[in-house]
């Protein structure tokens, strides 16, 4: 199968993060407390749901990228291995089922309590169904990095070199900063804040820029050395945060071997490469859940858009690009 233009892929991406934002979550809360009875709010909710998955299959049917994406059969093989233990929401049948056991719990359509539930159900409607959503998201990002970004393995290795370079840098200047208030206080100034309390001051900010660096570094893929398999290994690093990050912590291994199967991929990785890479992965980075979307759809919204201006960031005049996702 021919791979997608890179024009294709941004499209396809810019498509899935806009049909991904949580305006149709709250639309779903404002649908079920503008009706004043249970049935009107479930038959709403259900033509809502019902509406919004013909929209986000309109928007598989009319990309190139995710008609190519949904097309491979190694994608297909991965779906329903990260499926198989997930209720499709997409299904009505489900919906209506799910909507009259709260009815049955609950039967008084003037309860309060009964419109929180529905409201807690319009939410695991739309997120359940979301996850085929969010995880074709994260592998078409994953893939236009891999197939259109050359440079992507030596920017990640610059960015990681850079924040050792900026902690280290930040460190001395606090002891410098201990060393200057040494020398103040040993002239016997009575002026201004005693060293212990200094001292503390400067602790203080030390913690904080150690934490500020584990943040940071934990945001950069575990990728040290660009070898013939970096690009490789970067796009199994993208595979698995992503895992991590959409199925409660689980890397789900067995789909990332069918993933790096695809056609396209240069270089083939046996199944105990690709089982230690992602080993080697867990020891390094921690999954952030919902955060790691909100970073996705940042990094996607300026890598996909066109350029405003060509003012480099604070990292760009580094000599490094954001590849925190």
């Amino acid at each position: 199968m021919t791979i997608p233009s890179l024009q294709e892929f941004d499209q396809a991406i810019r498509a899935l993060v806009d049909g991904c934002r949580t305006t149709r979550l709250l639309e779903t809360n404002n649908i079920v407390r503008s009706h004043p009875s249970y049935d009107e709010a479930k038959q709403a909710l259900l033509a809502f749901l019902a509406n919004d998955e013909t929209e986000l299959k309109s928007v598989a049917q009319s990309e190139g990228a995710l008609r190519w994406f949904w097309g491979n059969r190694t994608v297909e093989i991965a779906w329903e291995m990260l499926a198989r233990n997930l209720v499709d929401a997409s299904h009505s049948e489900i919906a209506r089922e799910g909507l009259e056991e709260l009815r049955r719990i609950r039967p008084d359509p003037k309860s309060m309590k009964m419109h929180m539930w529905v409201d807690d159900f319009a939410a695991w409607a739309v997120m359940s169904r979301d996850f085929r959503h969010h995880w074709a998201l994260g592998c078409l990002a994953a893939l236009r990095e891999y197939h259109y970004e050359p440079t992507a393995v030596n920017e990640v290795i610059v960015q990681r070199r850079l924040i050792e370079q900026l902690r280290e840098e930040a460190l001395k200047g606090i002891e410098a900063r201990r060393k200057l208030e040494t020398i103040a206080h040993a002239s016997f100034t009575l002026i201004g804040p005693q060293p212990t309390s200094t001292q503390r001051i400067l602790d203080n900010e030390a913690s904080k820029i150690q934490r500020r660096y584990h943040e940071a570094r934990v945001g950069i893929a575990p990728i040290f050395r660009n070898d013939g398999t970096a690009p490789e290994r970067l796009l199994i690093y993208r595979l698995w945060r992503l895992h991590k990050s959409l199925f409660a912590g689980q890397a789900k291994v067995a789909a990332i071997i069918e993933m790096m199967g695809m056609d396209g991929i240069r270089k083939e990785l046996d199944i105990r490469n690709i089982e230690k890479t992602c080993a080697a992965y867990s020891k390094h980075v921690q999954a952030r859940g919902i955060g790691y979307f909100r970073r996705l759809f940042a990094h996607l919204e300026r890598s996909t858009a066109p350029a405003l201006d060509d003012k480099p960031n604070e990292a760009e005049r580094h000599g490094a690009k954001s590849y925190a996702f």
